[in-house]
């Protein structure tokens, strides 16, 4: 087994390769294939190869493995600033030297379509659909390693829109939205038959200009989630999620953007068994660029979500901060950090999970990118099943034409 000291040599390897980097040179920029048709297509493929300490993401017995994933995409490019659509489709092949059981081949396909009927009106159309997995020791498979001696494998679709109205120079404009997302597991039907479900969100956002740049803003939501079996073990998960949060929108002479809200969410099960959530969300993002080279982001959040497992919610609050320095023309580092703290109504369970991270980027030309990363992580919880750390570092390789 590779220790962590080695692999931080590694990574210092990798990153002193990259900081002899040529000044002037231009950073990663596809560049994009025009069709006949007037379509544009921009291909990419990525390549990477790492190694991973805890692959099943166990608190005992790890498996270690090197594993390398294949990755390419293509965007599929129309139409002009009134009226444009995009077609995003690729797959991801990963493969597990001595863990076979840990392979996967993943492929999803999403379209976006943007129309103005006038400058007050406008149309956002959305729809994906991804054949994906969850890898070992997560979501439904956590603490559970050795029932699951494959990755869960499930179907998800989203299919959404948002209608603006008023135009964007106005001082009061809004957007309603609908959305419909639907998860179907593909294997393990006799536990994952339970947690397929499907989700119908509508609502409505008021942005009130206050100054340039700046938005005050009134976000209201409404969510219906119904699970397709309910476990005769057990009593319905079906709910009813209302959310209301106020907040401000700004983006100020491109040195800082972001969104920051609070507000109040209610979770409402049908079956009077489980617990209700009432209590106080929060949603923020920012970015704040010191230099133009230079970005630091920040994200918190708070929310009732429904469990993968067992439990009736899992209150959840997250914070993350990465900062991104590009060093020279062709070089630079990000660094990064992330904690999830989870608290399960229903079953005595509190989780706190961690993660950091340090990434070398060197664009070696226009079409080609190399990168090199370490990530850490830690769960800690107090059900010893589910607690466990890892670590992974890789070497990915992107090119384009």
């Amino acid at each position: 087994m590779l220790d962590t000291p080695k692999k931080l040599g590694l990574l210092a390897a990798i990153c002193a390769g990259s900081y002899t980097a040529v000044v002037g040179a231009e950073g990663f920029e596809p560049a994009p294939i025009k069709l006949d048709s007037g379509m544009t297509l921009t291909p990419v493929l990525t390549t990477v190869v790492g190694y991973d300490d805890n692959v099943a993401n166990s608190n005992s017995d790890e498996k270690d493995s090197m594993y390398t994933v294949i990755s390419p995409r293509a965007k599929l490019e129309a139409g002009n600033d009134i009226t444009n659509g995009t077609l995003d489709f690729g797959f991801d092949s990963g493969w597990y030297v001595d863990s076979s059981d840990d392979d996967y081949f993943d492929h999803s396909v999403s379209a976006r379509g943007h129309h103005e009927f006038t400058a007050k009106y406008r149309l956002d159309l959305d729809a994906s659909y991804r054949r994906t997995h969850d890898a070992r020791g997560t979501g439904i498979s956590e603490g559970n390693q050795g029932v699951f001696d494959d990755v869960t494998k499930y179907n998800y679709y989203v299919v959404g829109g948002v209608f603006g109205l008023g135009a964007q120079s106005s001082d009061l404009r809004f957007d309603l939205r609908s959305l419909y997302k639907k998860k179907d597991y593909r294997n393990f039907e006799d536990v994952t038959q339970y947690r397929d479900y499907d989700a119908v969100e509508v609502g409505a956002t008021t942005y009130w200009n206050v100054m340039p740049k700046t938005d005050l803003l009134l976000d209201i939501g409404y969510e219906q989630i119904d699970y397709d079996v309910t476990d005769p073990s057990t009593i319905s998960r079906d709910s009813d999620v209302f959310k209301a949060l106020a907040g401000v929108e700004w983006d100020i002479t491109g040195k800082t953007e972001g969104r920051a809200s609070i507000g109040w969410q209610n979770k409402d099960f049908d079956d009077n068994g489980r617990e209700d959530f009432d209590g106080v969300s929060w949603d923020v993002a920012l970015t704040w660029k010191p230099k133009e080279y230079s970005a630091l982001t920040f994200a918190t959040g708070r929310e009732a979500r429904d469990p993968d497992t067992f439990g009736d919610y899992i209150k959840e609050t997250y914070a993350s901060a990465s900062w991104r320095h590009k060093w020279l023309d062709r070089f630079s580092t990000e660094v990064g950090t992330k904690y999830v703290g989870e608290s399960y109504t229903g079953v005595d369970r509190d989780d706190d999970y961690w993660r950091a991270s340090l990434a070398a980027i060197y664009d070696f030309r226009r079409w080609l990118q190399f990168k090199g990363e370490y990530v850490w992580s830690d769960q800690d919880s107090n059900v010893d099943s589910v607690t466990y750390d890892k670590n992974v570092v890789y070497l990915s390789v992107k090119v384009a034409l």
